[in-house]
């Protein structure tokens, strides 16, 4: 008997343990809940598509049912098409659902997903929660023309975090979305109350997100909305605004018509436009030569027109070109040597030491000298002459100023032999010589450096030297010698 009990026994606990392992199956699902975001009412959005897949188990087929979409708004939810019977799902199998979100009143919209694995192990009962928000349809917030939902520029759902223009207003209340100076409303320029598809310089950005609308290398706040030109289209649309037929690109005065587009200082601002159109740092309105750069602001005549543009420097009367005094003022053209260079500027007729003598005459024209006195006749006056005597020993180091043109002289002293050991007495001095003998001994030592430096040869030396002792210097009386 109890052979028998515990031999069923083991039967129970066989079953028991073959029930549960054919229970041993799992599902996995996408997701555990989806969020659907912002979507206009009454409007569906993109399908999300939601999958649930056989994974594990010891059977091969899994059977899922009773799929519910449940809440207070699971009318805004669905699924195309709705599982409504039995599936069964092969082991790795899987079933995908495209739910879709169709918001029938603004504001948070749930719901839940539910559906039965009746022979899953561990998770029997699905529950996938469905959150969105339902927003108005077509809302224009700013009233600019584009709905909030183009304005979503990132198509995140949230247009709070889109800000083209960085002003800290998103572009869904912001008027002038691209801070360009072009209202957004304004921007619709095919007239058809949508500026989102207006693309002037078709770059794929609207005008209304796009600074440079005409993409002419000029920012659209720049150009602005008038029309200089007159075609009827406004600047920050118009690739030439000024219509001198240079772009706007290339045109060195984009807002002022210079079809030659003169450059002068070649700063690339046309000179129509240019606040300095010499480039010499002043402005045009203060520059005296406003066309001639002269950052000097020279103005001799005091006329206000610069020396560098004005016809008439001196304003004398008399033109540039002609006058023979251009830089001093000389109505009567005076040129008394007729070398073509007037009077009044001529330096030949000029005074400069004050002394009555013309600089043109002056043998010093620095140095007052009206005696004119040249004693070495070489063309420079004695008064501004370093060696007045020509001996090539400056004045201030020749012993013997004044020595004739024609003399040897000593050029350490400037003197000559005969200055050197004159008959009257020792150089230097008031006194006579004491006899004859001290006479010749000096002229035979001064004679002697004459032969040293090659004044006078021996010869010359010993006739001199002769001629000495023959004269009377150092005797009672002396003659000139």
């Amino acid at each position: 008997m109890k052979i028998k009990e515990g031999f069923i026994k083991t039967i129970i606990l066989f079953l028991t343990l073959l029930s549960t392992a054919s229970l041993a199956n799992t599902i996995t699902v996408s997701a555990s809940s989806i969020d659907f975001g912002n979507q206009e009412i009454f409007n569906s959005g993109v399908p999300v598509y939601f999958s649930i897949t056989h994974a594990s188990g010891t059977q091969d087929i899994v059977t899922l049912s009773n799929f519910t979409i449940a809440g207070i708004h699971a009318s805004d939810y669905s699924a195309e098409p709705f599982p409504s019977s039995p599936i069964d799902l092969l082991l790795g199998q899987s079933i995908t659902l495209p739910i879709i979100f169709t918001p029938t009143v603004t504001g948070e919209r749930t719901a839940t997903l539910s559906f039965y694995c009746g022979n899953c192990t561990s998770t029997q009962n699905f529950n996938i929660l469905f959150s969105g928000s339902g927003t108005e349809q077509n809302v224009d917030y700013d009233g600019d023309g584009v709905p909030t939902t183009e304005e979503d520029l990132d198509a995140d759902g949230e247009p709070n975090n889109d800000d083209t223009d960085n002003d800290g207003t998103p572009n869904y209340l912001d008027i002038d979305d691209d801070n360009d100076g072009v209202l957004t409303l304004d921007e619709d320029i095919d007239g058809d109350t949508f500026p989102a598809n207006d693309d002037t310089d078709g770059d794929t950005i609207p005008n209304y997100l796009d600074t440079d609308d005409d993409n002419d290398g000029l920012s659209t706040i720049d150009e602005g909305v008038s029309d200089i030109d007159n075609d009827g289209i406004a600047n920050y649309l118009d690739s030439d605004s000024d219509g001198d037929n240079t772009d706007d690109i290339n045109d060195n005065c984009p807002y002022l018509s210079n079809a030659d587009q003169s450059d002068i200082d070649m700063d690339d601002v046309g000179d129509l436009c240019d606040g300095d159109i010499d480039g010499d740092g002043i402005n045009n309105v203060s520059d005296n030569c406003e066309l001639i750069s002269n950052a000097g602001q020279d103005d001799l005549d005091g006329d206000l027109v610069g020396d560098e543009c004005d016809d008439d420097a001196d304003g004398d009367g008399v033109n540039n070109i002609v006058d023979n005094c251009p830089r001093t003022a000389n109505t009567d053209q005076q040129d008394d040597d007729g070398d073509g260079i007037g009077n009044g500027c001529d330096s030949i007729f000029d005074d400069s030491d004050g002394d009555s003598i013309p600089d043109g005459d002056d043998n010093c024209p620095s140095v007052p000298n009206s005696e004119q006195a040249d004693f070495d006749l070489d063309g420079i006056g004695d008064a501004c002459d370093n060696d007045i005597d020509n001996d090539g020993v400056q004045n201030q180091f020749d012993d013997c100023g004044f020595t004739p043109p024609v003399s040897a002289t000593n050029p350490n002293t400037g003197c000559t032999l005969a200055q050197s050991a004159p008959c009257f007495g020792p150089k230097g001095g008031n006194e006579a010589w004491k006899n004859h003998g001290k006479y010749i001994s000096a002229l035979a030592k001064e004679a002697k450096i004459f032969v040293d430096i090659g004044l006078i040869s021996n010869t010359e030396y010993n006739e001199i030297i002769s001629s000495g002792a023959q004269s009377n210097c150092g005797k009672n009386s002396c003659p000139n010698n």
